[in-house]
């Protein structure tokens, strides 16, 4: 699923910062082990946004060119219809 290809790419960077900043093996797995119910839960999260905002973005045909953040785009709109509504 997509939350647990993130879930898992998250734990894979945070492997590699702990590894650069010298941890050794044991300790960066029970750090992970450790960390790996807090990460699920703000994956899920943040997967449950991109998705709700991939769907705004589609229903309000908010076009997203090369190199632009469709959350922020998401984001911007939602903010100009929010002061179009005061």
């Amino acid at each position: 699923s997509l939350v647990k290809k993130q879930l898992a790419h998250r734990l894979e960077e945070q492997k590699k910062h702990m590894k650069s900043h010298g941890m050794g093996e044991e300790e960066i797995n029970k750090k992970v082990d450790e960390s790996k119910k807090d990460f699920a839960a703000s994956v899920e999260r943040d997967v449950k946004a991109y998705l709700i905002m991939d769907k705004i973005a589609e229903l309000e045909n908010i076009e997203v060119k090369e190199g632009e953040s469709m959350p922020t785009k998401v984001m911007e709109f939602l903010m100009k219809e929010a002061e179009w509504g005061k």
